[in-house]
């Protein structure tokens, strides 16, 4: 007969936590936060941008502060560094992603840690284009859209810079232990400076950047995001309304009402 004071399970220690394990999930916890934060940082570039919005995912940028001149790009289907950029900046990639052995993987944003959040926008656009073509979605006729006469359709570049216009007045400082700010370079520069703003300035191209940014638009509400000015304006039978929250109750009716719950 067992005794009235023996545990009904037994009670075993629980399994200890190796160091690298440790490590694991100290670094996922690290991970988050900072997918987190960059996701703030970059919401007032991606606001009115579906196509950035999109394409933006902070698990697929890569940071680097290169030793010599390196330019943001979108690597669809990875790059290898190798000859593309200088000896240190090859080395300070290899240095945070060990594992790589100097290759950029496929579908990955490389930005300059200089260049600032309206290059990372610029970039997500570039993977935007490539979802909606992943997915099947037919460019639109640029025949279309043009006010002027029938012209050769703007190359990718063109299209995607036109997002830029809204950010040509910001600056970013060029980083430290680099070799533009060795040569005395560390004055604030245009981001106006990276791109030809000239020719993005041009009714029928932003038209025609107005219907890509539609058909990203449909990709994210079929996703379940609804258009950020639909979110500030619906209305009773929106598949996104939702019925506001009343009014609490002052006095004797509101404590009753939180004693129920309610």
């Amino acid at each position: 007969m067992s005794s009235p004071l023996a545990p009904s399970r037994s009670i075993r220690p629980a399994p200890r936590v190796t160091p690298e394990e440790r490590r694991a999930r100290d670094h996922e916890m690290m991970r988050q936060f900072g997918n987190l934060e960059m996701r703030a940082d970059m919401d007032p570039y991606l606001a009115d941008d579906p196509l950035a919005r999109l394409g933006f995912d902070p698990d697929r940028v890569d940071w680097l502060s290169p030793r010599g001149e390196m330019t943001a790009f979108y690597a669809p289907s990875g790059a290898n560094l190798a000859g593309r950029v200088s000896r240190e900046t090859l080395a300070r990639y290899s240095g945070m992603y060990p594992d790589r052995g100097g290759s950029v993987p496929p579908d990955t944003i490389v930005t300059n840690a200089g260049r600032g959040n309206a290059s990372v926008a610029h970039e997500s656009r570039h993977r935007g284009l490539r979802m909606l073509r992943d997915l099947g979605v037919p460019d639109p006729d640029y025949d279309d859209y043009s006010a002027y006469d029938r012209r050769v359709r703007p190359n990718e570049e063109t299209l995607v810079e036109a997002g830029d216009l809204p950010f040509l007045d910001e600056t970013y400082n060029v980083p430290r232990d680099t070799a533009a700010f060795d040569r005395g370079d560390q004055t604030p520069r245009a981001f106006a400076d990276t791109i030809e703003a000239s020719r993005i300035d041009d009714t029928g191209l932003q038209r025609y950047f107005r219907a890509y940014q539609e058909l990203a638009q449909e990709e994210l509400t079929r996703r379940g995001e609804p258009p950020r000015a639909v979110m500030q304006t619906l209305e009773p039978g929106n598949m996104f309304y939702r019925e506001p929250e009343p009014e609490p109750r002052g006095g004797l009716w509101g404590i009753l009402d939180r004693i129920r719950g309610d």
